[in-house]
């Protein structure tokens, strides 16, 4: 039997926009991270990570500081070989101070401080994510922050799909400290249940929020584990429905611009727009106990 024109044309939009909507960015922080690891060198990290992203053909975003090595020969030689790649480079503050802890004026230096060291590398990408995803204490202190960046020529660059992938990198690590010949098996076979459990709580939560698939953008760190399996998390990407687009594409996403000034903290900007509306609160809660989980917090790892 043949399919009328018309439907076929309707179906191919209607399926075409789903594949579509299954759009993902990834975000890394903490670049270029030179720090001691119990397995691989840092230039070994560096290059796994951009081994398998060119395997791929994928772009993604690395927000660096200047603290994880980034100012130093060897840390501008590996923002240079990230951003030759064709990955976009962005500011995550010199110091990595939370705004908790520092005044506007001194935290807004810390970010020109680091402009300053980044500007000449290729990929160099006028966007800031906030450490430890602190945007300001009250409504005032988040558009003093806000006002300070645009003059800057700086645009923030909030998440959607927040992960506990510190945690898993800390165990990973106290577990090769421990007996650098373990088997990581186990481990990895957690952490990326544990991505695919992110993937998709935060999918469907921004479908029943927003009524759409927008582009989400999920963050991940510049770190051991996440160098060891890149290509197992690729992977998986791929295998749960999503197509990795590129940092400028995804945050075109209207969602990337929605005022937070009144929401206070939120990790995802999804759970920040479900504040605002006053909706599905405990559906986030829900999410984030789930994530959670198991392992528990380490104490000291992460605020």
């Amino acid at each position: 039997m043949k399919i009328p024109s018309i439907l076929r044309l309707a179906c191919g939009f209607l399926f075409g926009s789903l594949l579509l909507g299954q759009s993902l960015v990834i975000s890394m922080d903490d670049g270029p991270n030179l720090d001691p690891t119990p397995k691989l060198s840092a230039a070994e990290r560096n290059q796994r990570l951009l081994d398998a992203f060119k395997a791929k053909g994928v772009r993604v975003v690395l927000f660096v500081n200047g603290i994880r090595g980034g100012d130093s020969p060897e840390g501008v030689r590996w923002m240079t070989a990230w951003g030759e790649a064709g990955h976009r480079i962005g500011n995550h503050t010199y110091d990595h101070p939370s705004l908790k802890d520092v005044s506007v004026e001194d935290y807004l230096a810390d970010v020109r401080r680091l402009d300053l060291l980044i500007k000449p590398i290729p990929g160099y990408w006028r966007r800031f994510r906030f450490p430890f995803l602190v945007e300001g204490k009250d409504p005032a202190e988040w558009r003093r922050v806000q006002d300070g960046l645009h003059a800057l020529g700086y645009q923030d660059a909030p998440v959607s799909i927040s992960t506990y992938d510190w945690e898993y990198n800390a165990r990973l690590q106290d577990l090769l400290r421990a007996n650098p010949d373990a088997d990581t098996g186990p481990i990895r076979a957690a952490y990326l249940q544990h991505l695919h459990e992110c993937l998709s709580g935060f999918r469907d939560l921004a479908r029943e929020l927003l009524g759409r698939d927008p582009v989400q953008v999920i963050l991940l760190h510049h770190n051991l584990i996440n160098a060891m399996f890149m290509p197992d998390i690729l992977d998986l990407i791929e295998r749960d429905g999503w197509r990795i687009v590129a940092p400028e594409e995804g945050y075109q996403d209207p969602l990337y611009r929605e005022d937070r000034a009144e929401v206070g903290y939120a990790e995802s900007i999804l759970e920040a727009v479900a504040l605002k509306r006053g909706v599905l609160l405990d559906r986030f809660d829900e999410l984030k106990t789930r994530l959670w989980g198991a392992p528990q917090p380490a104490e000291g790892y992460y605020p």
